[in-house]
């Protein structure tokens, strides 16, 4: 399958951050709160909002799409995060 923007763009944010070993920590309507992949913090501080497939990180005010957030956690591997 040849994957485009919005191939992409509608894969599950809550499935990509299980395929990053990542789990909610909370879970509540359509809200799921987990713990940001791109950094370690004290608190769970990234919410994900599986209606609109969009996250929102609360210690930085970031917020995108899937493909943001791949670029976050893609950066914070090439400084050293697993």
């Amino acid at each position: 399958m040849r994957y485009t923007k919005n191939n992409i763009k509608n894969i599950p944010l809550a499935e990509f951050l299980a395929a990053l070993g990542e789990k909610p920590v909370k879970s509540f309507d359509d809200m799921k709160l987990y713990y940001a992949p791109q950094r370690d913090d004290p608190e769970p501080m990234l919410v994900v909002d599986t209606k609109t497939n969009r996250w929102y990180d609360h210690a930085t005010d970031q917020s995108g799409d899937i493909i943001d957030l791949a670029a976050l956690k893609m950066r914070a591997v090439g400084n050293g995060k697993n």
